[in-house]
């Protein structure tokens, strides 16, 4: 269980670049993330509100300042808790599907391996039946190319997907499944990540628009024309080449502010 103060709170963005397959490549999107880079508005911190999760983070990113950097929400409130998992057991939870790859539990976190011969990242689901939501989780990049918070609707179809790797965040419109798996960038911010440290992830989805932010206090954004306005019914952390680490993950219902 890792410990980032997280605080969720208000404030758009995007290219529009589709890819096929997995998560693209940085240099597939760079015209999409300059565009972004240029537009991404500072979350408006002068709110008069904030909901404090509780989060703690062990160590900040050597890009960062000691201590936490505050993450809030920018498009929504926080409703119910839909779940949430600090991975404390020696086991996976039940819950957790472990599809692709290979999933173990180490040092109170999730560990997610690519297997080579399968040719496709490694991936573990969770249901999740909401329309609008905040998913805020842990992860270390460790021998990853980089990792997904793959977003599913019934079908299943792939729905939305946010993306990072050591130099970039992105947020994307996906459809499809397996091997007619589409990607359509929506915004993407450049990023410097050590794949060594512990970084916190927060998102919200609501409507048709995409926010993901770290606690490095970069922010991808986006909105769809279409498609992402939908029931969800899971969400899967996928993990491209090498091995990833995933903790305290929680879900909550999101309300649009």
């Amino acid at each position: 269980m890792r410990s980032a103060v997280v605080c969720l709170l208000a404030a758009g963005c995007g290219g529009d670049v589709t890819t096929k397959g997995g998560m693209p490549d940085a240099g597939e999107s760079d015209a999409a993330q300059l565009t972004a880079d240029a537009r991404d508005p500072s979350p408006d911190r002068s709110v008069p509100w904030a909901v404090d999760t509780g989060v703690r983070r062990d160590g900040p990113p050597a890009s960062m300042d000691s201590g936490p950097i505050t993450l809030m929400t920018m498009i929504s409130t926080p409703g119910a808790v839909l779940f949430q998992d600090d991975f404390a057991a020696a086991t996976l939870p039940r819950a957790w599907r472990d599809g692709k790859g290979t999933w173990t539990v180490e040092s109170g976190a999730i560990r997610g391996s690519e297997v080579p011969a399968e040719m496709h990242p490694a991936g573990i689901a969770h249901d999740m039946a909401v329309h609008n939501f905040i998913i805020e989780l842990k992860f270390k990049l460790d021998t990853s190319s980089g990792i997904s918070v793959m977003i599913n609707e019934a079908g299943p179809v792939h729905n939305c997907r946010i993306g990072i790797r050591p130099s970039m965040l992105a947020v994307y419109r996906t459809t499809g499944y397996g091997p007619t798996t589409s990607n359509t960038v929506l915004g993407t911010k450049r990023v410097t990540l050590d794949p060594q440290r512990w970084y916190t992830l927060l998102v919200e989805v609501v409507g048709n628009q995409m926010v993901a932010q770290l606690d490095t206090g970069d922010v991808a954004r986006g909105t769809a024309p279409s498609g992402i306005d939908v029931d969800h019914t899971s969400v899967t952390l996928q993990v491209d080449n090498g091995s990833a680490l995933f903790d305290d993950v929680r879900v909550w219902t999101a309300v649009s502010r």
